[in-house]
């Protein structure tokens, strides 16, 4: 039996590990393991029991019924409540039990962002709500247990700012407030626990993140736009695609997309008239602050030959649509569209990345670090069209020649594999059941990466606790042997060591693996830059079949 560890392969899938290693030739027995374990990987949480809190202290279900609520969940500012779609699925999946003494896992359906948004409710304040919730769980004793090592939660609002702090005591503040600031006291008692969020920080906490809590984290994606869920199951897949080219949003963001944004707000004037192409700046097109988009206004109206001020009223009637509501006129653009630009915001996936997947509409990646939810259990090469973002900073045109590029027949290819992704990402298509099981595996890997005490481990459907002794190794008796006679010493002499030994020769090689794992992918990074500008390359990195 292998220990998957994947977090200790940086995140990248086993056989692109192993790849890499064997080009340099190299071996060792984590590559050994990595690619055993690769056939694994869709087994990762079959064996996880979770138990779900009823207890309202626990249990903020209950705020569904809050005035706003619904309407929230139907609004832009809905893409921070995949926890409740993550409870509603929870709540019916087979690997549920009700008994929590047969639980290896403790669900917490606490729904912090949706009881923030709410605030007064029920006769109780969201702080008062969080501090009941506090008080609820150190009484409860499978808590107490473990600590919270083995209890998991979902928030896919990482910090909230702007329009995010309407209704709330923050609304006149220019103030961003974290997830930790928004659990306060609760998510000192949470912090050993494991988070499904968006903007993850990895299965390694590290020291002092502003918004960090609990100790091992992974990607659950934001809302995708709810709209974009209804057309696609109304639309004629068969029939071809209106548009070509699709984008609605900010040309000016902070943070990872600051340039990228800022150089495509300068395809708007470039593609104005394409009768293929729409790029709409969807958010307050004037004003301080918003400098691309006021230079691209500019270049616009100087080629229609009319003002700023009519061009800025033109976009914005287009972003309204027919119905008025800038929402539901996106999702109606999406589902028209062959490719939606998702370009980097403050990361490189945002709500758009989501709702162009729910709409059927193929993203358009300019981010080269794209990790999207549940990355090790999905295979987004398949329907994902990656443009290097170096190539796209020196030629931004050569971005709209590559995708028209793209023949009929490899655009039908991606889109097939789009539909069968969306349900192993969205909680919100089919019946969820997919994209629980991507779930459940992640909170499989993050309860046997935690430093658990000696005597816990996960065996079958339940916790057992081998008192006073400790459990042997995983594959150190019955059946696992390594092939090669380099694997086979070290096996050997790991196994001489004690247990004290072990643990510090395992975290030695988790220091080196890390930082060599990086060194390698910021090499790789800058090797394949230097490749495609040496071959004046304008095909987007990662497009081949």
């Amino acid at each position: 039996e292998i220990e998957f560890k994947i977090a200790q392969h940086g995140r990248m899938k086993p056989r692109t590990a192993v790849a890499g290693w064997m080009r340099r030739g190299e071996i060792c027995l984590l590559c050994l393991l990595a690619a055993a374990a690769d056939a694994a990987l869709p087994n990762l949480g079959a064996r996880v029991r979770y138990y779900m809190y009823e207890e309202p202290a626990l249990n903020f279900s209950h705020l569904l019924a809050c005035p706003g609520a619904a309407a929230l969940l139907e609004s832009a500012h809905g893409e921070g409540l995949q926890e409740v779609h993550v409870y509603h699925r929870l709540l019916t999946h087979p690997q549920r039990v009700r008994n929590a003494s047969l639980a290896n896992a403790f669900y917490l359906p606490l729904m912090e962002y949706l009881s923030w948004k709410m605030q007064q409710c029920h006769g109780q304040s969201h702080e008062e709500r969080v501090f009941e919730a506090y008080t609820a769980l150190r009484r409860q004793p499978w808590f107490a247990k473990y600590r919270g090592q083995d209890h998991f939660w979902v928030s896919s609002k990482s910090h909230a700012f702007g329009p995010d702090l309407v209704g709330t005591p923050y609304a006149n503040v220019t103030v961003s407030i974290s997830m930790k600031k928004r659990l306060r006291p609760l998510s000192k008692a949470l912090r050993r626990s494991t988070v499904g969020r968006m903007k993850p920080f990895g299965r390694l906490r590290p020291k002092s993140p502003s918004s960090s809590v609990g100790k091992c984290t992974f990607d659950v994606g934001h809302q995708p736009n709810q709209e974009c869920l209804r057309v696609f199951e109304k639309i004629d897949r068969s029939q071809p695609r209106k548009r070509l080219i699709y984008f609605a949003g900010s040309f000016d963001v902070c943070c990872t997309g600051k340039m990228i944004r800022c150089r495509l707000a300068g395809l708007v004037p470039l593609t104005d008239g394409d009768a293929d192409t729409l790029l709409v700046p969807s958010r307050g097109a004037r004003g301080s602050g918003r400098e691309c988009t006021e230079k691209a206004l500019v270049k616009v109206a100087q080629k229609r030959g009319v003002d700023v001020e009519t061009v800025a009223a033109s976009y914005s009637h287009i972003a309204d649509g027919p119905t008025k509501n800038r929402y539901l006129t996106m999702a109606h653009y999406m589902s028209e569209t062959v490719f939606c630009l998702a370009p980097a915001g403050d990361i490189c996936t945002s709500s758009r990345f989501y709702s162009s997947i729910a709409a059927g509409c193929i993203p358009v990646v300019l981010c080269d670090g794209l990790k999207a939810a549940f990355f090790d259990f999905v295979n987004y090469n398949d329907f994902l069209f990656r443009y290097d973002t170096t190539l796209f900073m020196e030629d931004p045109m050569g971005l709209m020649r590559a995708l028209r590029a793209v023949n009929a027949s490899e655009v039908l290819r991606m889109q097939r594999a789009l539909v069968r992704a969306r349900e192993h990402i969205l909680f919100q298509a089919g019946d969820g059941r997919k994209a629980v099981d991507n779930l459940l595996g992640e909170v499989d890997i993050c309860i046997h990466q935690s430093p658990l005490p000696a005597h816990f481990k996960i065996s079958g459907s339940a916790v057992i606790s081998n008192s006073g002794s400790e459990p042997e190794p995983r594959g150190s008796s019955g059946g696992t042997r390594a092939s090669s006679s380099s694997g086979g010493s070290l096996v050997a002499d790991l196994a001489s060591q004690d247990a004290t030994q072990l643990r510090r020769t395992v975290s030695l090689l988790k220091k080196e693996q890390m930082s060599l794992l990086a060194t390698i992918g910021e090499l790789g990074g800058r090797l394949a830059a230097v490749e495609h500008r040496r071959r004046g390359a304008t095909r987007p990195a990662g497009s081949e079949t």
